[in-house]
């Protein structure tokens, strides 16, 4: 039926065509379309590419829907990524688009000739250390770079909301006590050393957050399954941003009682009256077996009647003057396995900071890995 219907057309076009020459040679138009001396040529001329185009002798090139003009352009046509995207400028009836001069054609799915950028992720846990001499480093601080998984979590009002910890190219970690319940947007700043300062060597990176995952089975009353993930609108850019890196996942289970880890953070110096800092803190400290941790810890107020959940929580420090503290919430706790760091605790509560025997309480990471698994997709 097809060839069926085209051949009809193409007599109705060729037999419009002859009426209408035959109008126009006898004066039978307007008299201002009469005095328009081309038009018989151009109606004859029309017979014969109708006819042509009826032969299959005339190929006219498919007009691809054009989503960005600005990115098309006159090019030989071996740079046109596929032949449905090189047209002849002369089927588009937009005057934006220029006319090319042959053998050049429009083309508007350019091959690329730059090697496309290949962000290639640092290798987690380790430590750029990259010099930063018109700083001197103070008692309690850390080096420039030497946390570079370290987040800063703010509201889009720039409020400090807490700590965080880089796990991928666009994923934090925090916990839920400090992102619930929330009246403001979030963003995180990662790179950051000294708060505000312009002279880093290397700028602080900020991007938005789009999603927040709070553990299922959070308990706001007592902070267990105190864990949160954040995705990120964009991920960074390592060979960019050299001094930003992500920390190691443990595996699940795994244990670091016994050996001295870190945690790095901008809170406060102590409990009471303590003051934010704005230089970047560490802090080393032993990580405690659970049965010694809840003994420590039913000396305290919380009484002699504590169970610790040593599932949802691991204990560091217990050493005067030496703990994470107010405004640390979501911070790392990192422990050094060979020459790599991993992601031991986060910080999540304590009583007072810094109480000789009585040590800070973190989120246990290796028993989470797997909500991690799932939610950091």
């Amino acid at each position: 039926m097809t060839g069926c219907h085209s051949k009809r057309l193409f007599v109705l076009f060729l037999f419009l065509g002859n009426q209408v020459c035959r109008i126009v040679g006898q004066g039978r138009l307007h008299p201002k379309l009469t005095r328009v001396g081309g038009l018989i040529q151009i109606l004859k001329t029309l017979r014969v590419w109708v006819f042509l185009l009826y032969l299959g002798l005339i190929i006219v090139t498919p007009v691809p829907a054009i989503v960005t003009p600005g990115q098309c352009q006159c090019t030989p046509a071996t740079n046109c990524a596929d032949g449905g995207s090189a047209v002849d400028p002369r089927v588009l009836n937009n005057p934006a688009f220029p006319v090319c001069t042959p053998p050049n054609r429009f083309c508007c799915n350019l091959i690329s000739t730059t090697p496309p950028i290949v962000v290639t992720p640092p290798t987690c846990g380790t430590q750029p250390l990259i010099p930063f001499p018109a700083y001197t480093v103070g008692a309690g601080q850390a080096s420039y770079s030497e946390y570079p998984w370290m987040v800063v979590v703010l509201g889009t009002d720039n409020s400090y909301i807490g700590g965080g910890v880089l796990i991928d190219g666009n994923t934090v970690l925090t916990v839920a006590h400090k992102v619930t319940p929330l009246t403001v947007g979030l963003k995180v700043r990662l790179g950051e050393y000294i708060l505000n300062a312009v002279n880093e060597p290397n700028p602080a990176v900020e991007i938005a957050v789009t999603t927040i995952r709070i553990h299922e089975q959070y308990q706001v009353a007592n902070l267990q399954n105190d864990i949160a993930v954040l995705k990120l609108a964009s991920s960074v850019d390592f060979n960019a941003n050299p001094h930003i890196r992500p920390i190691c996942l443990p595996a699940l289970g795994a244990s670091f009682a016994g050996q001295r880890c870190w945690v790095s953070g901008f809170g406060a110096s102590s409990f009471v009256n303590g003051v934010y800092s704005t230089v970047m803190r560490e802090v080393d400290l032993p990580v405690l077996d659970g049965p010694t941790c809840q003994t420590r810890m039913q000396t305290t107020r919380l009484g002699a009647g504590f169970i610790l959940n040593q599932q949802a929580f691991l204990c560091a420090g217990g050493e005067p003057g030496k703990d994470s503290c107010t405004g640390d919430g979501g911070s790392p706790l990192v422990c050094q396995v060979g020459t790599q760091w991993f992601l031991a605790g986060l910080v999540s509560w304590g009583i007072g900071c810094g109480v000789n025997t009585i040590p800070g309480v973190y989120t246990n990471i290796p028993n989470y890995i797997g909500w991690i698994t799932t939610n950091r997709v």
